[in-house]
């Protein structure tokens, strides 16, 4: 293996090129509706587990650390988007649920990065599309999970 494969390093540069692409269009047009790419990941956890999660759940579903996450959810329950409730059986620990604002302005959201993916992903054509999700499943079976 040579170090320094020039096909490999162009892949692994592009490819953080357009996550970084991905994000600031992501942040800039939910910015209009008061949100973040970030917030609007731990509302998305939220919504897709329905019951709530603890915020070790939801870090490591979103990918950030401890600090990191509790300033996002001060965030979120300033605009009133998410609630904190201490389980029963023990206190130490807080569920995060979506509150009712949150709910309502979920299909809000939505359709925003929706409107966001059709402007990223509109030159490339299903096929080629369906090429990258193979790549990118690859390279994450064979990753390290945590």
């Amino acid at each position: 293996m040579d170090v320094y494969e020039p096909l490999r390093d162009r892949f692994a540069f592009r490819l953080g090129e357009v996550a970084r692409a991905w994000r600031l269009q992501a942040d800039r047009k939910l910015r209009i509706h008061g949100l973040t790419l970030a917030q609007w990941l731990v509302l998305r956890a939220l919504d897709r587990h329905g019951e709530g999660l603890v915020q070790r759940e939801i870090a490591k579903e979103i990918g950030v650390e401890g600090p990191t996450l509790v300033r996002l959810l001060d965030k979120l329950a300033e605009a009133d988007l998410i609630e904190r409730r201490e389980l029963a059986h023990d206190r130490r620990y807080k569920t995060v649920l979506l509150s009712a604002k949150a709910k309502e302005r979920i299909p809000e959201f939505q359709d925003v990065l929706a409107q966001v993916r059709y402007d990223f992903l509109t030159n490339v054509d299903e096929e080629d599309l369906e090429v990258c999700l193979r790549v990118f499943d690859r390279l994450l079976s064979h990753s390290p999970k945590d």
